[in-house]
């Protein structure tokens, strides 16, 4: 966005001569010129040039330096233990089988070990830390409370979950009815878990409270 501001002043007075002042003003730097044609003296211009902190950029960097990222943390850590009890939980009570059972009927039966659990586990940690930092992230411009966690579960879900769901049902190898239940168990577990981690989030200014 650019702020254009041009000043022309016509010397009357004896017709001594033209002055011109123009100054274009933007988020990275600042131009002004002046422009003098005196009779009595030769042409002249003057340019001036000042460079200007982007209001963007500092605004990003004051939101990241009050970032409390030990709740950060704190709070992916809880996200992460909601992920681990109700991602089990649906796995076994209901999406386990059946995802056996497909993966059988394709020639690459599953089979459970303790590097799946390790993996598994600490992907559900992983996942919980980022949805709790994304709630902090946009958390200065939505505000505090459940329905900023709700938007970023939800957006976190669409990049995490919706999307690769869709891309594995254009290969046309799994149920799509499958992929779509444990498509929209993700979004509750992502929903419960980023709630749970951002109520434990605070920022640094508000601990004392």
């Amino acid at each position: 966005m650019l702020d254009i501001q041009v000043k022309i002043l016509l010397y009357s007075h004896l017709e001594k001569g033209i002055l011109v002042n123009f100054r274009i003003k933007s988020q990275s730097a600042s131009l002004g010129a002046t422009y003098v044609h005196d009779q009595r003296n030769a042409p002249h211009c003057k340019v001036t040039s000042k460079p200007i902190r982007s209001a963007y950029t500092s605004a990003g960097r004051e939101v990241m330096n009050k970032m409390n990222w030990k709740r950060v943390f704190l709070g992916g850590l809880v996200a992460g233990i909601v992920f681990i009890f109700l991602g089990f939980a649906s796995y076994y009570i209901y999406l386990g089988d059946a995802w056996k059972s497909v993966m059988e009927k394709l020639g690459y039966p599953l089979s459970e070990s303790v590097g799946m659990y390790i993996y598994s586990i600490v992907g559900c940690f992983v996942v919980g830390i980022l949805g709790v930092w994304l709630y902090a992230a946009i958390r200065p411009r939505y505000g505090a409370g459940p329905g900023t966690a709700v938007l970023a579960g939800f957006v976190f879900w669409i990049l995490s979950g919706l999307l690769p769901y869709i891309s594995f049902s254009t290969l046309g190898m799994f149920p799509v009815r499958l992929l779509i239940i444990d498509c929209l168990m993700a979004l509750v577990i992502m929903i419960v878990a980023t709630l749970l981690g951002a109520w434990v989030y605070r920022e640094e200014s508000e601990q004392g409270g």
